[in-house]
């Protein structure tokens, strides 16, 4: 993430101070917790859920590979504590 900020910085001629990179991560969708459109979706997706939901569940209803999800995603949803891993599932954490 960092380079792609830095990336779009440069490109655009943009100072890295904090009005830039805020700039930056609103014109690449991310919010002030750092989650991108998918995990706001995988997120929305476990909320819904009534019950644990599986990866392949997961996958499906958010059209993320499952690797995706699980190498890329779930470790920082795991980190914010938005999610958490059990034995029958993912599901969201309330906060």
């Amino acid at each position: 993430m960092t380079r792609r900020v830095i990336e779009i910085a440069d490109g655009r001629a943009w100072p890295l101070d904090n009005t830039g990179v805020k700039a930056i991560l609103d014109l690449i969708g991310v919010d002030e917790r750092g989650l991108d459109a998918a995990d706001r979706k995988i997120v929305v997706v476990l909320e819904a859920s009534r019950r644990p939901v599986s990866l392949k569940s997961l996958a499906a209803k958010t059209g993320i590979n499952a690797e995706t999800l699980e190498q890329l995603h779930e470790p920082y949803l795991l980190k914010l504590g938005l999610m958490e891993v059990t034995r029958r599932g993912r599901v969201a954490v309330s906060a």
